[in-house]
């Protein structure tokens, strides 16, 4: 089945929170209890950033997102999330590559992401060519210097 990458819509956003809460109950169930308790917070971060979150879309379903923002003046990935029965399937590099290109028409030429060591989003990582800079507490940190050549 095609999977489309294209940019989100404001009718997206409860997908995709839906997603995010399901990354936190993957990855990090005992923060599920803060995580509910900022949903607002959330949402108006999702909103805020909407033209910078792309959304992969099969058969008129949403099967994934991933999303960039500005964190201490570098564009940083905050999300990438893809259904489990769409995992394994190039989507999440798609996804990767339509960010890196938003990065890049946005002026920037390096960006940083961090993941749990646990999370096995961090072979599409490695495989991208992104640099482990740092190990902290169970989480990876990422970065990657990128020009149009990197497509």
């Amino acid at each position: 089945m095609e999977v489309i990458i294209a940019k989100a819509s404001i009718e997206d956003l409860d997908q995709i929170y839906q997603f995010e809460r399901k990354y936190i109950l993957e990855h990090e169930p005992y923060m599920i209890s803060k995580w509910d308790g900022i949903r607002s917070k959330t949402k108006k971060t999702l909103m805020e950033n909407l033209s910078r979150i792309f959304v992969a879309v099969s058969a008129d379903e949403l099967v994934g997102h991933g999303y960039w923002a500005i964190h201490e003046g570098y564009p940083c990935i905050y999300s990438l999330y893809v259904l489990n029965d769409y995992r394994g399937q190039g989507i999440g590099h798609k996804l990767m590559l339509s960010i890196e290109e938003s990065i890049i028409s946005n002026g920037y030429n390096k960006m940083k992401l961090s993941t749990l060591e646990s999370n096995q989003a961090r072979h599409l990582f490695d495989k991208m060519a992104y640099s482990r800079i740092a190990l902290q507490d169970g989480w990876i940190h990422y970065e990657k210097s990128i020009c149009e050549t990197n497509q």
